[in-house]
């Protein structure tokens, strides 16, 4: 059995700390007071976050903002009462599951633990690593996950979609849920996991024998192959051996000239190619005189040529002044230039002197009077005398420079006249001894021709040198080609043939193959027989084994819970159907689990009814999971949640409600009515949620200010 004993939150919604306490209350009233609007009795009081407090605690989400596809991340953060508004969001719920205490605290935006959900089983941390992890620890600890608590626990048509709207998948989930048989998806899935884990294998070793038999193939064709090419092998190691001594034959069979005779022609050739020699030995001074006239023309040449450019050089050249009398020039006439500037801008001032009459002193800036220019006219002729005198120094130096500077030139152009002369001098001479060596060079040429026959006797000898070499080493090749192929013949007839490994080889590799073969058939065998078993087990824990089985076994109980309470709250006039097979458009019957409603004075269908009917189907289907809920084998969960109940209901239908629920109070220990319409009268035990701007608080009319 599960109790949720009490829930508080803190800064959750509307509320900046309050509580509820919920075990053994049963059927409790909560209406709303708003004293904030003027607009509203009930509405907007925090009624409804109460609830909202015990979802976000446990799973994390709620109706208002998951429900209806928006995660409710900060939105129910209380950002506008409070010391700490927008912080500090916190809700704690305490649970009895089996005589464990169990508590569940969830906090946002907290500034201690940020954000975090925490479980703690008879004051132990069972907190986890992840978020995640721990909302998977809450759900197995309470047995069901958001959609199946909202479905059985707590009851708000306005929030939820209604259950004969849901899919097969839909209904079926929540069905796992309520009834307890997540082990035996979770038993499913390891089973799955073993069958293809085992599926896996098997295509492994399959593949594996697939390879091995191909190898096996593989290993027979190439030892074959093998077979054959040691055939090969030794047909052309005697191919071979057959064709070099043919060419044994050919050779020693070839007409060579004796070794002698050869050496006998040798000798006469030697002997000839001394007397040439001899002969061009005598002509050697020859070359030696050609050799030297060679010489003796390049220098004449070489001195003509350099006469001739140093004369041409000569006669182009000027006098060049030295730099230094070149730059004393200089400095004297820019002197002088300078003074006579000097002197002209001083006869400027003088001639305008009375203009400066009135204007201000250069000097001291202070305005020139009449008196001051009389003044200044004496010291400027004084300054122009001055000027004069410095001019006149130095003319006389400036003459004197250039006196220098030209007899330096004169000087110069007497030393270039010299170098000419010895020059011209030195160009005769080498025109001279050109001449003198032409006519040596003719009496040389009358001995070429003599030179030129004896060269041509030493080629002839040359030529039949080099024959006579070709014959004697044609002789040699033709022997050491015999000793080559001998050499050969031998080799050939030693070399082992490879051949023969292969074949021994390849035929080792098979035998090994076919063992490998008959292990990986064993292991198939073994794989295919326990994929067999899986396969059974697989079946009965699918959605067509046991769950399949349990569905049908409780849809009647569900049926019947059902239809008793649409009796109670509606005369026996509405009947409602939990299915498991649906009849298809082409009326053949599927495997599909559905929700059916009829009524007999209204449509015929759930969409069809009116509000006020659809929410007595509602509560009929919702308090009958309920007690599927309570009666399961393993925690059921003894409270049960029913908000705004006594919307579009008339009040006939809203006292047959609660007659059913104060029936239901006595079965569970906590029923709560959320209702902001006025049920006091049939409901007496009271917890009011009242919003002031303060903040909401709750009013518990057992316990004052409700924690």
């Amino acid at each position: 059995m599960m109790k949720l004993v009490s829930v508080k939150a803190e800064n959750f919604g509307p509320f900046v700390e309050a509580g509820l306490r919920l075990d053994d209350r049963g059927l409790l009233l909560v209406q709303g007071d708003n004293q904030l609007s003027s607009s509203a009795d009930s509405n907007g009081s925090g009624k409804s976050s109460l609830l909202e407090a015990i979802l976000w605690a446990n799973f994390g989400r709620t109706m208002r903002y998951d429900l209806r596809g928006k995660p409710t991340g900060d939105e129910y953060v209380n950002n506008r009462f409070g010391p700490t508004p927008g912080k500090n969001c916190r809700v704690t719920c305490t649970w009895d599951i089996d005589g464990r205490k169990v508590e569940i605290l969830r906090t946002r935006k907290d500034k201690a633990l940020k954000n975090v959900v925490m479980v703690s089983v008879d004051g132990n941390d069972m907190t986890r690593g992840t978020m995640k992890e721990t909302d998977r620890l809450i759900e197995e600890l309470l047995g069901l996950d958001f959609n199946a608590f909202v479905r059985s626990v707590y009851f708000d048509g306005s929030k939820i979609v209604p259950f004969p709207t849901l899919t097969d998948k839909e209904i079926k989930d929540v069905f796992e849920r309520v009834l307890g048989l997540d082990d035996l998806s979770k038993v499913a899935q390891v089973v799955k996991d073993k069958l293809r884990l085992a599926n896996a294998n098997l295509s492994g070793v399959q593949n594996d024998l697939r390879l091995a038999q191909a190898q096996h193939s593989t290993a027979l064709v190439e030892q074959q192959v093998a077979e054959g090419r040691q055939a090969t092998f030794e047909a052309e190691r005697a191919a071979e051996v057959e064709q070099a001594e043919r060419e044994i034959a050919t050779l020693a069979g070839t007409s060579q000239r004796d070794a002698a005779a050869i050496q006998a022609d040798d000798d006469a050739l030697a002997a000839r190619e001394a007397e040439a020699h001899a002969k061009l030995g005598k002509l050697q001074r020859l070359d030696d005189a050609i050799a030297q006239w060679s010489n003796d023309h390049a220098a004449a040449q070489s001195s003509r040529a350099t006469a001739a450019a140093t004369l041409n050089h000569l006669r182009a050249q000027n006098p060049v002044p030295p730099t230094a009398l070149l730059m004393e020039r200089q400095q004297i006439a820019g002197e002088m230039d300078r003074l006579a500037r000097e002197i002209g801008r001083v006869q400027h001032d003088i001639q305008h002197a009375e203009g400066r009459v009135g204007t201000a002193c250069s000097e001291c800036g202070k305005p020139v009077e009449q008196g001051d220019v009389e003044g200044f006219v004496a010291a400027q002729k004084g300054r122009l005398n001055d000027l004069g005198r410095q001019h006149a120094d130095l003319k006389p130096k400036l003459a004197d420079v250039d006196a220098r500077i030209a007899a330096d030139e004169q000087t110069q152009r007497q030393a270039i006249a010299a170098r000419i002369a010895t020059a011209e001098g030195e160009l005769g001479a080498a025109n001279a001894r050109l001449t003198a060596l032409g006519e040596t060079k003719a009496k040389l040429d009358s001995f070429a021709t003599l030179r030129t026959d004896m060269q041509r006797v030493l080629a002839e000898l040359s030529g039949a040198r080099s024959r006579l070499a070709d014959e004697r080493h044609a002789a040699e090749r033709a022997n050491a080609s015999i000793e080559a192929l001998r050499a050969r013949i031998a080799d050939v007839r030693a070399k082992p043939n490879p051949y023969v490994e292969d074949a021994g080889r390849w035929k080792t590799r098979m035998d090994e193959l076919a063992a490998q073969m008959t292990g990986l058939e064993e292991r198939a065998a073994g794989y295919e027989k326990e994929i067999g078993q899986l396969k059974v087990l697989d079946d009965a824990y699918g959605r067509t084994g046991l769950k399949a089985h349990i569905l049908e076994t409780v849809t009647p109980v569900l049926n019947d819970r059902a239809n008793d309470y649409a009796q109670r709250l509606a005369d026996g006039k509405v009947k409602i159907e939990f299915a498991t097979v649906t009849r298809l458009k082409d009326g053949t019957l599927a495997e599909r689990f559905s929700v059916n409603v009829e009524n007999d004075e209204g449509a015929g269908a759930y969409h069809g009814q009116s509000s006020g009917e659809s929410r007595k189907i509602d509560l009929a289907i919702a308090l009958a999971m309920s007690d599927l809920v309570a009666a399961r084998a393993s925690k059921p969960i003894d409270l049960f949640v029913a908000d705004e109940i006594a919307e579009s209901l008339d009040p006939t239908a809203v006292e047959r409600v609660v007659g059913l629920l104060q029936d239901k109070a006595k079965e569970r220990g906590t029923i709560l009515c959320i209702s902001h319409a006025d049920m006091r009268d049939l409901i007496p035990d009271i917890v009011t949620v009242q919003k002031t701007a303060a903040g909401s608080q709750i009013i518990d009319g057992a316990i004052t200010g409700g924690w």
